[in-house]
Formats: C-alpha cells, sequence, structure tokens
C-alpha cells in the first residue's frame, strides 16, 4: 500500500458522510487505488476524487458562497496575499509565513505524527509550509473551491509534498468525526462566516477534550481610523471583522474552556482555543 494511500485511509477514518454522518469507504474495486472513488456504507451515496481531490460536498447541500476577494491599494487580494500584506503592518513587519506556521503549531502543540485537519487551505501556501515542519504527520488540507484546491495540489507536488490530503466540504460545517481530530489550523476563515459562535460550537466537537484549535482570521479594531477603513471595507466588499476580545466568553458555554489571542496588526487577531470537557 503506497503511503497516500495510507494517508488517505487514515484520513477517511475521520470523516464521515456530510448527508447522514455514516462511515465512508473506499470503492470495493480497487481499494489500493489512492483516488478511488469513496461512498457511504450507510446511505450509499458515492463522493468522487476530482483532480485529485476528494469531493465530500452533496450534490443537494453545496456549501455557501464566502468572501473570497479583499481591497488592497487599489488591488483585489486572495486572503493569502492580502494576510501577506498584513504581515507587512506594525508588529508584523519582521514576520514571515514560516515564522506564522511556527507560531500556530507553538500554540497547537501538535503529538509527533497526530494527523492535523487544516481549514481554509486556499491554494495551499500555508500548507506547503506546514507540511515541511511536520513530515511525520499527515496534513488533511480542506476547502471549499474546488479550483483553489487544485492549484493547492500543482504547487504541493511540485515541492515533494507527496502525502497531503486535499478534500473539499462545506468548511462552516466540515464533516468531521467527533473527535476525529486533536489539532485544528484555522486559516483565513472564521470571519468569512455568517455565525462565528456557531461554527467554533460544532467544531468543538470534532476535537477531543484538550483538543487545540489555532488560527488567524481578520479581527475588529479599537483603532478608530483603523475602525473605519474596516467599515468602509465591510460596505464595499461584505468583509466581516472578528469581535475577537469578546468572542472568549461567548465560547465558554460552546464546549471551549480556554481561547487565548494576539492582535498586533490592528488587522487580524491569531487565536487559540481549547476544548473543554464532554458535557
Amino acid at each position: 500500500m503506497s503511503e497516500l494511500t495510507q494517508a488517505r485511509d487514515e484520513a477517511l477514518a475521520r470523516f464521515v458522510c456530510p448527508a447522514c454522518s455514516g462511515m465512508l469507504v473506499p470503492e470495493l474495486e480497487d481499494r489500493t487505488d489512492p483516488f478511488a472513488s469513496v461512498h457511504c456504507i450507510d446511505c450509499e451515496t458515492r463522493y468522487p476524487f476530482r483532480k485529485g481531490i476528494l469531493d465530500l460536498v452533496h450534490p443537494a447541500a453545496p456549501p455557501s458562497p464566502r468572501v473570497r476577494v479583499y481591497p488592497y491599494d487599489a488591488e483585489q487580494l486572495d486572503f493569502f496575499h492580502f494576510y501577506e500584506e498584513l504581515l507587512l503592518l506594525g508588529a508584523y513587519r519582521d514576520t514571515d509565513l514560516e515564522e506564522e506556521v511556527y507560531a500556530l503549531l507553538g500554540w497547537l502543540d501538535p503529538d509527533p505524527g497526530s494527523p492535523i485537519l487544516v481549514l481554509g487551505c486556499g491554494r495551499g501556501e500555508m500548507t506547503q509550509v506546514l507540511a515541511g515542519v511536520v513530515p511525520d504527520s499527515t496534513v488533511v488540507a480542506c476547502d471549499d473551491d474546488l479550483e483553489e484546491l487544485a492549484a493547492a495540489r500543482v504547487r504541493l507536488a511540485r515541492r515533494g509534498v507527496g502525502t497531503a490530503v486535499l478534500v473539499r466540504c462545506d468548511l462552516d460545517r466540515p464533516p468531521v468525526r467527533p473527535a476525529g481530530f486533536s489539532c485544528i489550523l484555522h486559516f483565513g476563515l472564521l470571519h468569512t462566516l455568517p455565525d462565528v459562535e456557531g461554527h467554533l460550537e460544532r467544531l468543538a466537537r470534532a476535537l477531543p477534550p484538550g483538543g487545540r484549535l489555532s488560527g488567524v482570521t481578520l479581527a475588529r479594531s479599537n483603532l478608530p481610523h483603523i475602525a473605519r477603513s474596516q467599515k468602509a471595507m465591510s460596505t464595499s466588499a461584505g468583509i466581516r471583522w472578528v469581535a475577537i476580545e469578546s468572542l472568549g466568553r461567548a465560547l465558554m458555554r460552546r464546549g471551549w474552556h480556554k481561547l487565548t489571542h494576539e492582535q498586533p496588526s490592528n488587522w487580524m487577531a491569531r487565536f487559540q482555543a481549547i476544548r473543554g470537557a464532554v458535557e
């Protein structure tokens, strides 16, 4: 069995059918093919691989549209490049992407070899760095856009990352088995969702007690001139800004017992949340 087939099977054991929460298994004709379609043994829905990406989107329930373009200095940037520009502002000026990955992994503190779930992988820039930092772990990278994931697959292949598993799914409601992952990396996603607290309540179920979530989001600023710019971007581009300081208090009622954050840029925040005990 190839390393990619083993990685696929490790990922499948942690996902469920988005239609009925049933068990997903590869098609019987060739289980050794890492790109063989999978199906649900309960409702028999079939989920194909498209361009090397496991498509866990049910035909009757496509992902909700999200903001993907960010205005910056007369340009329209995707989140990754918008994020890179924000790294050049304020306290992030001397920080690069690899240092950010190390910072987020420091908060995640994954067990050696344990799989890591990435939500919001986009074109794979963050996933590429992450896979190089944790070569013994299976990286399962999810997004809701097939074209973005196809670009991520090309990027990872060109850089010799052969065992990352790419999955298309609804990022607001990822079909992850309860306690399926102990570590989740959340990138550029939180501010795009209509119900942040509800999303994080659902995501808590994907972690065991003590499981960790860390990520980056656009965050509401308390500085008047930045707040004005953020309000203008909300009006023109529909961009939301997470009130990160008040979020922690709300999460105590939704399956989490701790939320910490850093917000040195006044535009974005790193955050870490730890799963509470099972109720």
